[in-house]
């Protein structure tokens, strides 16, 4: 039996597990206990768009090289899995393509954003798209998260943590309740404990930046454009995006946002600490997948349009999932960690 074999992963708090466990038991203890991931490549189109245009915000106008070599390297991993005749259902493939298309919107969403919002002279970057580790007395666990930058206001000498989103979403949701979210309280501690000032309100806020997702691709149209206007398909490209972008801010929708909070409360105010309590309560629980509630109101098992990846799971009895593990799922070993840490914050 497979619960046999497994060797549990260590429990951890991060925005994404407390935001899973939250939301449902079972999911987090197959994700973050079981460690259990799908076999062969999964095509999340808007989560990949998400992470080329992190990486964008993250090297800046005058490095976009480092981005291409990113993609070079991912498609070179996909089609390497189709070599090897791992890739059974084509997902690599198609996900190897798709990120040559991804790189164009990514590029053309951080030109436009990099013209509205202007990196400030004085805001010097200190880490960027970093992993932090901590422990915590507080609660008595251990911390972790990648943050997309830390940076120091060189006039004042405080330092703001930032963050990079881009969303299908109306834009504004990405601000509702930004005072009590997760991901700027968990930030906070990890920040303090990378930068150990020597008082807690040296971090004095969080950078919030978002954009909307266009809804445009690159097409046959950029290419008549180009010919047409004499310019590059990609200069052609990011003038319809702009032009996109203009036609939802007439309509009232923000395309794009920058701000910031600033920290207002202790560090770890009480409701905090109720919340991550819940971590630490599903980390005593036994190896019994029965004994972690799955979500009632099935909110979890269709998000974004998608079926929940553990679905089969929940749905089979534990005692035939041999044929599962066999056919659609694996268990993440621990040099994918990284990876998925990466992918998730």
């Amino acid at each position: 039996m497979i619960l046999d074999k497994v060797q549990l992963k260590s429990v951890f708090v991060s925005r994404s597990s407390v935001a899973c466990a939250l939301s449902c038991e079972r999911c987090w203890f197959y994700k973050y206990r079981m460690g259990v991931d799908l076999r062969g490549v999964e095509v999340k189109e808007a989560a990949t768009l998400g992470q080329v245009f992190h990486r964008f915000m993250l090297h800046g106008p005058d490095e976009k090289q480092k981005v291409r070599e990113w993609i070079q390297k991912r498609q070179a991993d996909l089609m390497g899995k189709a070599d090897n005749r791992e890739d059974l259902d084509g997902s690599a493939v198609r996900l190897a393509n798709l990120l040559t298309v991804f790189y164009s919107q990514a590029e053309a969403m951080a030109e436009i954003f990099w013209t509205r919002y202007p990196q400030p002279s004085y805001l010097k970057t200190i880490a960027a798209e970093i992993k932090i580790s901590c422990y915590s007395k507080e609660v008595m666990l251990p911390f972790e998260g990648i943050l997309d930058k830390i940076q120091q206001d060189m006039k004042t000498g405080k330092y703001w943590i930032r963050d990079y989103k881009s969303t299908g979403m109306n834009l504004r949701s990405l601000f509702h309740g930004i005072t009590w979210y997760l991901q700027p309280r968990i930030y906070r501690i990890l920040a303090l404990a990378y930068l150990k000032p020597e008082t807690p309100t040296q971090l004095v806020g969080f950078l919030q930046d978002g954009i909307l997702k266009p809804g445009i691709k690159v097409c046959r149209t950029d290419e008549k454009n180009a010919k047409e206007l004499g310019c590059s398909v990609d200069k052609a490209y990011l003038q319809r995006v702009k032009e996109w972008y203009k036609e939802k801010e007439q309509c009232g929708e923000p395309a794009m946002l920058s701000r910031g909070i600033l920290f207002g409360e202790p560090v770890w105010p009480q409701e905090l600490i109720e919340t991550i309590k819940k971590i630490a309560i599903l980390g005593n629980k036994p190896p019994i997948p029965e004994l972690y509630l799955r979500d009632v109101t099935r909110s979890t098992c269709y998000h974004f349009n998608s079926p929940c990846i553990y679905l089969d799971l929940c749905e089979t009895d534990s005692v035939l999932w041999d044929s599962l593990f066999v056919t659609k799922y694996r268990i993440r070993g621990d040099s994918d960690d990284m990876k998925s840490d990466i992918i998730e914050e």
